[in-house]
């Protein structure tokens, strides 16, 4: 149990919202303000680690088809 950041991707890969440091105990439910597709969860500290701001268009390599 540990602090998430959430990522949330339209299904062109763009990035429409985040939320950080969401605590292992938070008694609510976390969602998008604006309408996405996809929700990555990471370690708390990686969205501002990585620079990640809306708008920023996600790639992934070595995913099996």
């Amino acid at each position: 149990k540990f602090p998430l950041d959430y990522i949330w991707m339209n299904s062109d890969l763009t990035v429409v919202h985040m939320t950080k440091n969401v605590p292992p105990n938070y008694p609510g439910t976390i969602m998008s303000v604006w309408p996405s597709r996809y929700v990555i969860e990471v370690n708390a500290g990686f969205i501002d680690a990585h620079g990640i701001q809306v708008g920023d268009t996600a790639t992934f390599e070595h995913i099996p088809h």
